[in-house]
């Protein structure tokens, strides 16, 4: 399944005019993910890319001056004639290259602009111009000017802008053809005439932000399209100031925010928002760029880790940019409250297929009241991500003897979009009064997404039996002694997917019960925190059917597409032997020297373990070199 795109990709063109030297900045273009080598690269060639084919990846191109645009349709290495692109609508040698979703059709289309004549834009992707479909826009046709695009305006497809150097930015607010001061934006916040411009979704909310680079200085990021630079809200960042770099933007970890990298003597570096690397590509690369805390796409066409390989259209971990965000207008919503009482009359009124919503801005306190059922049908929802909302906010400041807070009364119960808060807010010692989130017993169809949790003494979220689908949460400090799970899943079978995980004793257990299975997918574990006996990220633990020589861990997990960053203990434990077998692939482990995952088997019993295609600290290991076998 290919990312959908919920806004229309930003995109700009910075040129050294001095060294006649053109790098297009692209974001949420050219990414570790997308690009891996070079393609057919020759000199004066201008890169371009863009999602040329809908399939929600972007791929490569150049655009030779005084020939015409070259578009790889795929991410192979070679220009395949037969399969590939050329277009020559535009051959004129002077044309600057841009790219955007014109027509909001969910794919990449070309345009150029050319200096002190316009914008033209090819509203699809055909070979000649037409002009009687495509777009010829005179807005701006200073010959200093720098093009950029933009989703300005959050409506899906891509508008024009310019950098004025010494001046500012201007912003087409729509791709009419004249420009109107009513409407359309100029930003002076910059007008520093050696800044190259960028632009990116910076803070993730959907729109196209402004930014420049100021060589040998740093990047200027406007966190809005504001007009005058505010100190306290914009960011400055001094990370990379070398003066010979060029600058580059894009979702390089599909957080649904633009992060930066540069470009130097043949090499692209991939940032993230605090200047660490993510991956380096080199001119002498032939398959693959390098591994360092996220991963990549190879060339070959296999991606690994949960960045690269997201699929879902939404960022890993839910807020900005998430796909199903509930709003308080939306069909189906029954209750708007804002009060506990609120909230619990409407909790027993609900019916099968109403939604219950919670105002954004609410901060209701649960201390000392009974848990809270969901009847079977209903949604429970906040609006964390929508238009910066953080979600409401439920909590307890004290664990009690009452229930879990929130209890699955019924199959096909949702809760979305909350912020749940419990009372452990440190590390401690074994207790045996535990409490969670949101459980479900013997329920089916539950689903739990676009929620933070976190400081629940047994588990952010429990399920007992039945199926559940856990996607898109942040869940993190839940780490008492012998219990501190972000998901349990106890005899069911359940999805867990796209979280960001961490500060958890385990961030995935199972007991290990007979028929029981998960799928963890897509998953970053930040892996911080060593908190009391934790041993491993994701877990399985040894069931016993008839004494501890014949114990079984449950019977099918599937674990693949995730990334494990930086962790003191091991990533993976199967404490036994699942009765059909544990998959684990296309994982990254960033990990000390001992393996990351580990595997107990009693007696010699069989292993079925089935691991392949893995990389561990950046070595790609093709078969179970990365398990430590124990037998007990």
């Amino acid at each position: 399944m290919s990312s959908l795109k919920l806004f229309a990709k930003s995109r700009t063109i910075s040129l050294l005019i001095g060294l006649v030297i053109l790098t297009l900045v692209l974001p949420g273009v050219v990414s570790a993910k997308t690009i891996s080598s070079s393609v057919n690269y020759a000199t004066g060639d201008r890169p371009i890319a863009g999602d040329w084919n809908g399939d929600g990846r972007d791929e490569a191109g150049v655009y030779r001056p005084g020939i015409g645009f070259y578009l790889k349709m795929d991410n192979g290495n070679t220009l395949n004639p037969s399969t590939d692109r050329f277009l020559s609508w535009d051959n004129a040698a002077g044309d600057r290259p841009i790219a955007g979703d014109w027509n909001g059709d969910g794919q990449d289309e070309t345009g150029v602009y050319r200096p002190g004549v316009g914008f033209y834009l090819k509203i699809d992707n055909g070979n000649t111009w037409n002009p009687s479909t495509d777009r010829f826009l005179a807005w701006d046709n200073a010959a200093g000017d720098l093009p950029i695009a933009g989703d300005w305006n959050r409506d899906g497809r891509a508008e024009t802008g310019v950098y004025r150097p010494g001046v500012g930015f201007y912003l087409k607010m729509n791709n009419g053809n004249t420009w109107n001061p009513s409407t359309d934006r100029y930003l002076a916040w910059d007008n520093a005439t050696g800044d190259l411009p960028i632009v990116g979704d910076w803070n993730g909310d959907g729109r196209a932000e402004t930014g420049v680079y100021r060589p040998g200085v740093g990047f200027y990021l406007k966190m809005n399209n504001g007009k005058t630079w505010n100190p306290s809200t914009d960011r400055y960042l001094a990370w990379d100031n070398t003066a010979g770099v060029l600058p580059i933007a894009g979702d390089w970890n599909e957080d649904g925010r633009t992060e930066l990298g540069d470009v130097t003597s043949g090499n692209i570096r991939y940032f993230d928002t605090n200047g660490r690397i993510l991956s380096t590509l080199t001119s002498s690369d032939s398959e693959e760029t390098n591994y360092i805390m996220v991963s990549s796409l190879l060339s070959g066409g296999e991606c690994y880790g949960a960045e690269a390989c997201n699929p879902t259209g939404s960022p890993i971990g839910g807020g900005a940019g998430y796909m199903r965000v509930v709003s308080e207008t939306d069909a189906g919503v029954k209750y708007v409250v804002s009060t506990k009482d609120q909230l619990i009359t409407a909790l027993k009124s609900a019916k099968s297929g109403e939604i219950v919503f919670v105002k954004g801005t609410a901060t209701i306190d649960l201390t000392y009241t009974p848990g809270l059922t969901i009847p079977a049908g209903v949604t429970l929802a906040s609006d964390r991500g929508n238009d910066g909302s953080p979600g409401a906010l439920i909590y307890r400041t004290v664990r009690s003897n009452d229930e879990h807070t929130f209890i699955a009364g019924g199959n096909n119960v949702r809760v979305t979009g909350l912020r749940i808060r419990g009372s452990d807010t440190v590390e401690m010692d074994s207790i045996s009064d535990v409490k969670c989130a949101i459980k479900a017993v013997e329920r089916t169809g539950t689903e739990v997404d676009n929620c933070e949790i976190w400081y629940w003494s047994y588990a952010g979220i429990a399920q007992e039996g039945g199926t559940g689908y856990y996607h898109h949460n942040y869940i993190h400090h839940n780490h008492p002694d012998g219990y501190g799970y972000g998901v349990v899943t106890g005899g069911g079978n359940s999805i867990i997917e796209a979280n960001i995980f961490d500060y958890n004793r385990h961030s995935i257990s199972a007991p290990g019960l007979p028929g029981e299975g998960y799928e963890a997918r897509y998953n970053i574990e930040r892996g911080h925190g060593t908190a009391y006996g934790g041993w491993h990220h994701f877990d399985v633990h040894a069931y016993p059917t008839d004494g501890q020589s014949s114990s079984i861990a449950g019977n099918l997990y599937k674990i693949h597409h995730n990334t494990f960053e930086t962790t003191e203990v091991e990533c993976i434990g199967i404490r036994a032997t699942p009765t059909t077998g544990m998959y684990i692939d296309h994982n990254v482990f960033n990990v000390p020297p001992g393996r990351p995952v580990f595997k107990k088997s009693y007696n010699g019993n069989s292993l079925r373990m089935f691991v392949t295609s893995n990389f561990w600290n950046g070595v790609l290991y093709k078969s179970d070199e990365i398990v430590d076998y124990q037998y007990g």
